[in-house]
Parts: structure tokens; sequence; C-alpha cells
């Protein structure tokens, strides 16, 4: 039960509320490039962004630029489970892994 109030006040003290993170790309000539997550995206955020990026060689670093939680994508959100249950670090709208991976493509241009 006190888990459950703790969600419950969570959600009700958060609805609406967004937040803001930097991602930072680091370009090395034409063959490689690094770039930065928040939190800890789900394997398919960085995979669709390796697989799209123009570089030879693109590294997906997460847990950087600031603390978010688990980052799944939208499908996930129909399923449930653990990394979808709101918590005070993190949290995130069912378009949080599009927009994280347009704009690290974005800045991988």
């Amino acid at each position: 039960r006190i888990l459950a109030a703790e969600l419950i006040r969570f959600q009700k003290n958060n609805a609406g509320k967004t937040r803001e993170f930097e991602l930072v790309t680091l370009r090395f000539g034409k063959d490689l490039a690094i770039t930065s997550l928040p939190g800890e995206p789900f394997t398919e955020i960085g995979m669709a962004i390796k697989q799209a990026s123009p570089f030879g060689k693109t590294s997906v670093v997460a847990h950087a630029m600031g603390i978010a939680g688990y980052i799944p994508m939208r499908e996930c959100f129909g399923r449930g489970g653990y990394e979808l249950q709101p918590r005070p670090m993190g949290g995130c709208a069912p378009n949080t892994a599009e927009m994280l991976i347009e704009k690290s493509l974005e800045s991988l241009k």
C-alpha cells in the first residue's frame, strides 16, 4: 500500500510536467561519432541511431547528461512492466524514444 500511495502521489504531483535534457554529440572526421543520451534508453533506441547514422561507427552512451530513468520504445507502453512504472527519478512520455532518436540523428548530420 505504501508503494501504491507513493506512485499515485508522484503521478498526481508530476502530471503534465516536462523535463529537458541536453544531448551531446562528438564527431571525429567522417568515420566515428559518439552521441549521448540521458537515462537508460532501451537497446532499440541506440540501435536505431546507429543504423541511421551517416558515420562508419557510431557509439551511443547512456546515463549521460541527466537522470531520466528508463526510456522505453512507444510500443512498450501498452505492455506495462517494471521499466514503465513512474518513479521520482524517471518516467517519460510514450514519444520520448522517438524524440531522442530524431534529435540524435539531427546532431549526426
